[in-house]
């Protein structure tokens, strides 16, 4: 992250960065599926600043735009599992395939 952070700092260059698995992980869970048993990362290494965000692809993809077909979809499936997260409820497995058939750039 400290050279996506230094790569900010230069005018008009325009980055975009990729998430490793365990921070996409961290960031957007996938319901129903396993997780790694051991954590090799400590959480602040987990968790990116807001300005790194704006340029990390699996938030990009996510904002409202017209150029985001999938944005309003994706933010659907995920609120949807966090409310039924919250209810302890499980999330159906058809729900979790239609999810990651719309994130499949990332699977």
């Amino acid at each position: 992250m400290l050279v996506t952070e230094y790569l900010l700092k230069i005018p008009g260059l325009k980055i975009l960065r990729v998430y490793g698995k365990r921070v996409e992980e961290n960031e957007f869970p996938i319901p129903n599926s396993l997780k790694p048993r051991r954590k090799t990362q400590s959480k602040s290494e987990l968790v990116s600043s807001e300005e790194i965000r704006s340029v990390a692809l699996h938030h990009v993809i996510r904002k409202k735009s017209p150029g985001n077909t999938f944005a309003a979809e994706l933010r659907n499936f995920e609120l949807k599992f966090d409310e039924m997260k919250e209810r302890g409820e499980r999330v159906n497995d058809a729900d979790v395939d239609k999810y990651k058939q719309v994130n499949k750039w990332s699977y």
